[in-house]
């Protein structure tokens, strides 16, 4: 379905940031995110980049910021605010496919 400029923009113009529904912003966030591995795979972001944009992403949702680590090469670690970051555990094949499942499942809901 198509938008008319006025559903996006209440009012007109006169808001700078459109209104989007939760489940369409989700989409726009696990398309982004794909996009960020997209570059990473053909080398146009470094996995500091990478950390810096996943950070951005999932923010508010730490399970998925440190799901992430899983991912990152040895040297490499998201770490969060002690208040906000839950105990770590060793994490199987089973679980790091799990966590992908979630982001997708997350943001295209």
């Amino acid at each position: 379905m198509k938008r008319a400029r006025d559903d996006l923009y209440p009012g007109g113009s006169q808001f700078k940031r459109p209104l989007v529904p939760p489940e369409e912003e989700g989409e726009k966030k696990y398309d982004k995110f794909l996009e960020v591995m997209k570059n990473f795979k053909a080398q146009r972001m470094d996995t500091v980049g990478v950390i810096a944009k996943v950070k951005e992403l999932f923010q508010r949702h730490n399970n998925l910021i440190l799901g992430f680590n899983t991912f990152l090469p040895k040297g490499y670690e998201i770490t969060l605010d002690e208040d906000e970051a839950p105990a770590k555990k060793t994490v199987e094949f089973e679980e790091a496919i799990s966590f992908v499942n979630k982001i997708k499942k997350r943001f295209q809901t």
